[in-house]
């Protein structure tokens, strides 16, 4: 289908308004007014792209300052800014690359994260960590990057990293995860899955590299560790070759946390009791930190369709792959949008299953 408008609450396709579950802008700031108007503050105030390397003989506070601030949200050494999530990415998969350690990929990793295509693996996570686990009870010392997501937002499976507290000293661990569904919207402040990892032991060291475009709706993205890692990132060729965010983005990150406050406690408000309901329970996949829930029947996307309701519903991660339903939850609705889809959901399940 196609559309002219950006999604919020509603969208418009042919010319009918349909409710909207869709998307990854979790926190509805995609359409957000006061957001918005940060947003434009800081063009007025930086223009509109900053056209430079950020290792120029000028240095910029406001690149500095978000950086600051993305190491205290999540408690790391240090951070660097970049243009998006998959720049970020690959940016540290290069860096990476140089220590040459074995590189181990958990199930679903991120292509952002990936070398070519070959790190692409199958099954699920509770068996890739058990795995791992037992390559490293071995007395031979490893060096190894293990690389993941800190949650499945496509079918809803868990993921956690406790097993990572038995890891034996001999070993070096280098834990990769990609926060992108996770930052701004997991955690007690939004600091994502850095609030479990900063449990680990320390000789398990981690990074979080993410995309800042979908919970804080930014065009943007992140590498949050170490002093030495994000040093010798900040030194690398790739790093000084590309260009970084656009500086207004950046304003908003520094200018928006109360409105993103705002934002997580009112879907929060409807997230919980929509998972609670007896028929997303038996019908669902879901964790509690998302508010995204995969269906297990193909034929509710139509149905819902026909009653002016839009959730996920494409094939991934290629367009041969069969196509992955899901009920998305964002700020932007209104608790009776949530009353209608479950009244529609009850429907479904009564009448045509």
């Amino acid at each position: 289908m196609r559309s002219e408008e950006f999604p919020g609450r509603t969208l418009h396709v042919n010319g009918k308004e349909m409710l909207y579950f869709s998307g990854t802008s979790y926190l509805g700031l995609s359409v957000d007014k006061e957001y918005q108007e940060l947003i434009k503050e800081g063009v007025d105030k930086y223009g509109v792209h900053f056209s430079g390397s950020r290792n120029g003989n000028v240095q910029y506070r406001l690149f500095e300052a978000a950086e600051r601030h993305i190491a205290d949200w999540l408690s790391t050494g240090d951070a660097v800014v970049t243009s998006s999530g998959f720049a970020s990415g690959q940016l540290l998969i290069k860096v990476l690359q140089d220590m040459e350690w074995s590189m181990e990929y958990a199930p679903g990793c991120h292509p952002a994260l990936w070398r070519n295509s070959d790190d692409a693996t199958n099954g699920d996570f509770i068996s890739w960590s058990t795995m791992i686990r037992v390559q490293l009870e071995g007395m031979l010392p490893r060096r190894m990057v293990l690389l993941c997501n800190s949650t499945d937002p496509l079918f809803c499976n868990p993921v956690n990293f406790d097993w990572l507290t038995d890891i034996s000293t001999l070993h070096e661990v280098l834990l990769v995860v990609d926060d992108s569904h996770g930052i701004g919207l997991t955690g007690k402040d939004g600091e994502g899955v850095a609030s479990q990892l900063r449990k680990l032991p320390s000789h398990v060291q981690w990074v979080v590299t993410s995309s800042l475009g979908k919970a804080p709706g930014l065009a943007a993205g992140f590498i949050a560790g170490s002093h030495n890692l994000i040093k010798k990132i900040r030194q690398s060729p790739w790093f000084v070759g590309a260009a970084p965010s656009a500086p207004a983005f950046l304003h908003a990150l520094l200018k928006g946390g109360k409105i993103r406050a705002r934002q997580l406690q009112k879907l929060r408000k409807f997230q919980m009791p929509f998972g609670s309901h007896s028929l997303v329970k038996q019908h669902f996949n879901f964790q509690p930190v998302l508010p995204v829930f995969f269906s297990k029947s193909q034929p509710l996307y139509t149905y819902l369709l026909s009653r002016n309701i839009i959730i996920s519903h494409f094939p991934y991660p290629k367009p041969t792959s069969g196509p992955i339903s899901r009920i998305i939850l964002h700020a932007a609705l209104d608790p009776a949008d949530i009353g209608n889809l479950l009244e529609e959901i009850k429907t479904f399940y009564e009448d045509f299953q």
